[in-house]
């Protein structure tokens, strides 16, 4: 199936940073079809918008331009029980909240607060890791409901193929093997002057086609 592109918000509350560009996405259960001979859909979690029979595996990438800021609110919509087997015996793994989440956009030059360190989770019902400073930074004074967490991406860097991912503690590997993961595309002026010079589909046209590799 394709994997569709993150759609912006249109309406600012009121308190989003100046000049962003800004998203909300979903993090939650689903079941996608991942190869049309399999017999039945998989399930899976991972980003989304919408109702959740509208996500696809590796779906929610973001195309930003350079220079434009990105805030996102990450709303945790996990459930309690993990898709994954789990070992418990693993440092960080916390066997009663499996249901965490903690975004990190790998390759990307971001504040600390909006980096995702390992201690920066949140999950469904208010608990936070030591390092959870998210929503104090973006949205102070905000009654923020508990499942919701905070980001922001300067987008100052060159064109790029970025990622963005879970990063809870002692659970990563498995949050991200079950689909929490996502591609973050940064592109310039340069970009689109190449392609606009060449007649080709720049970065949002719906004919570009972009590819993630899982193994």
């Amino acid at each position: 199936a394709d994997i569709p592109i993150a759609q912006k918000d249109a309406t600012n509350p009121g308190w989003w940073q100046p000049g962003v560009d800004h998203y909300t996405i979903d993090i939650a259960q689903f079941e996608d079809q991942l190869h049309p001979d399999l017999p039945n859909p998989t399930r899976l979690w991972g980003f989304g918008q919408g109702p959740t029979n509208t996500f696809r595996h590796l779906g929610g990438i973001i195309a930003a331009k350079k220079d434009t800021p990105v805030q996102i609110t990450f709303r945790n919509n996990l459930p309690p029980t993990h898709i994954m087997p789990v070992d418990d015996t693993i440092m960080g793994v916390m066997g009663n909240q499996m249901n965490r989440a903690d975004i990190h956009l790998h390759g990307g030059h971001v504040p600390w607060i909006s980096d995702g360190g390992p201690h920066a989770w949140w999950d469904p019902d208010g608990h936070k890791g030591v390092s959870f400073l998210n929503n104090q930074v973006l949205r102070p004074g905000q009654l923020v409901p508990n499942n919701e967490a905070e980001y922001y991406y300067p987008n100052d860097q060159g064109s790029r193929l970025a990622w963005y991912h879970d990063h809870s503690f002692g659970i990563t590997r498995i949050n991200a093997y079950a689909g929490i993961a996502s591609g973050y595309v940064i592109y310039d002026d340069y970009e689109l002057e190449l392609v606009a010079a060449n007649h080709m589909p720049g970065p949002l046209d719906p004919r570009t086609v972009y590819l993630v590799f899982q193994d």
